[in-house]
């Protein structure tokens, strides 16, 4: 029904966990629904994903026409590829000079979820903050959603939060 297959390096010091079942809503392994990616797609896609996010290669082109982008903390979403690639790097270089750490990765058929850590100095505004200088160090989760090749959705958790608390300590 399921299995934890192990951990692997994937040349960007990330654990790698693949997982073929997903867990129910009362602790028990239930199988996933066939996707249209396997976990060899999906953690392939997500590794070329990571290494242009982190190598400042043209990760972009890893989005779907339709991406979707969430984070707790802020209303709305960002829709669409420009925009998704606009919000990253706004965070990456305008409002914070960071340079994102990526810990654990579950990949699953079509999905994955990454345990990450952002790490930067406070450079520009963010939500309504001016720039402080401040170094943080926030750790978060991203949970994402494969097809065809693409990230068709991307669930950023606990990030904004985090900052915001950080940058307003004494």
């Amino acid at each position: 029904m399921h299995a934890i297959v192990g951990r692997a390096a994937l040349g960007l010091s990330l654990g790698l966990v693949v997982m073929l079942g997903t867990i129910g809503t009362r602790g028990n392994v239930i199988a996933q629904e066939a996707s249209p990616m396997t976990v060899a797609e999906t953690q392939a896609t997500f590794e070329a994903y990571a290494d242009a996010l982190l190598g400042g290669g043209a990760y972009e082109t890893y989005f779907a026409d339709d991406i979707v982008v969430t984070m707790t903390g802020v209303p709305g979403e960002i829709v669409g590829p420009a925009a998704a690639k606009a919000a990253i790097d706004t965070m990456h270089t305008e409002q914070f000079d960071a340079h994102p750490k990526f810990g654990n990765v579950v990949i699953g058929e079509g999905t994955g979820a990454l345990e990450a850590v952002f790490v930067g100095t406070h450079i520009g505004e963010f939500a309504g903050i001016a720039a402080t200088e401040k170094e943080v160090t926030v750790p978060y989760s991203v949970f994402y959603e494969f097809e065809d090749g693409k990230i068709t959705n991307l669930r950023i958790y606990a990030l904004v939060e985090g900052i915001v608390q950080q940058l307003q300590a004494a």
